[in-house]
């Protein structure tokens, strides 16, 4: 059993799972149904977690909800529930993961997540049985006559590694906002307005929608605004920090970064009262280094105004 399911199993009340949610929104009042923003959804339905650092993953603002269902109603998928596929190893279900594809059970029937070549690959092919894609998950729940589907544990290189999506906006229950200091950018605050919002490419490398170690923001900061999407920074607007391209581990991840030409948005913090300062790196000082050894000239991120004023974080392991 998973410890985030074990937690909620604990506090579950009146027959419903508590659970937030993340929206861009201020003053909510209408869940954000859909996709989630990054690659490797589970379906299509509104999309919650058991903890408030997965809810920040989703949008600025978070808000308490509870499910009108209890886990009996959840096809609950956790590395205790799955079993990975023999033979497979090296491989997996999401591009720049670690996780194989694995096999689980629903109504009555096997299903192995990783798509057809998984056929290919695996020890023994007659024990797959259906063979799907991560975003089929869902649709196989919702069939199977389950209200949501609760997932943990696919996403290694993200902060956030949980994840519920409930099929029906009607199965949640709003109990109120718990966090809004984090609001998106409005009229009139002094701001740097040269960051204009990125587009699929940045610096010649396509840009993911997984933005690592999201919780680090509220955990640095105690009010803070966000700028709305992923922005397009200049890496000249950072002269006062000295790329470390010496390091090992920087070199090795502009290599990887140089051969897959993908790059995850970086976080970047602003002083409110002290702009002139310029900006710093809240996340990602390695993918820094590494794009300043390849000689990129800007980089995607989220761009986080500190109301109140932080101290930088050192990111020495992004």
């Amino acid at each position: 059993m998973s410890r985030y399911h074990t937690a909620h199993l604990l506090i579950e009340a009146a027959g419903g799972i508590p659970v937030y949610h993340g929206s861009a929104e201020v003053g909510l009042d209408r869940l954000t149904a859909g996709a989630p923003p990054y690659r490797g959804g589970i379906g299509s339905g509104v999309y919650v977690g058991l903890q408030k650092e997965t809810a920040l993953f989703y949008g600025a603002n978070v808000y308490a909800l509870r499910t009108r269902f209890g886990w009996d109603r959840v096809l609950a998928l956790t590395p205790e529930t799955w079993d990975p596929v023999d033979g497979t190893e090296g491989h997996s279900v999401l591009v720049g993961e670690h996780v194989p594809p694995f096999t689980f059970k629903c109504a009555g029937r096997t299903w192995t997540v990783g798509g057809e070549w998984v056929a290919d690959v695996a020890a023994d092919p007659e024990a797959l049985g259906e063979l799907i894609d991560l975003d089929d998950v869902g649709p196989v729940a919702k069939g199977a006559g389950d209200r949501a589907v609760f997932l943990e544990g696919v996403r290694h290189r993200s902060s956030v590694n949980e994840e519920m999506l409930v099929f029906d906006e009607a199965d949640l229950e709003m109990l109120g906002e718990i966090h809004t200091a984090c609001s998106t950018m409005s009229a009139g605050t002094a701001f740097p307005t040269e960051y204009p919002p990125a587009g699929g490419t940045v610096g010649g490398l396509r840009v993911t929608d997984d933005i690592p170690n999201v919780s680090s923001i509220p955990a640095s900061m105690m009010e803070y605004e966000i700028l709305d999407g992923v922005r397009e920074v200049p890496m000249s607007h950072f002269p006062g920090r000295k790329a470390r391209t010496d390091r090992k581990g920087s070199s090795e991840l502009a290599r990887e970064i140089e051969g897959n030409g993908w790059i995850d948005p970086l976080i970047v913090g602003i002083e409110a009262d002290a702009v002139e300062k310029g900006p710093y790196i809240l996340e990602g000082a390695h993918r820094f280094d590494a794009l300043a050894e390849l000689g990129i000239e800007s980089f995607p991120a989220i761009v986080v105004l500190d109301m109140y004023g932080s101290m930088p974080v050192a990111d020495p392991d992004s």
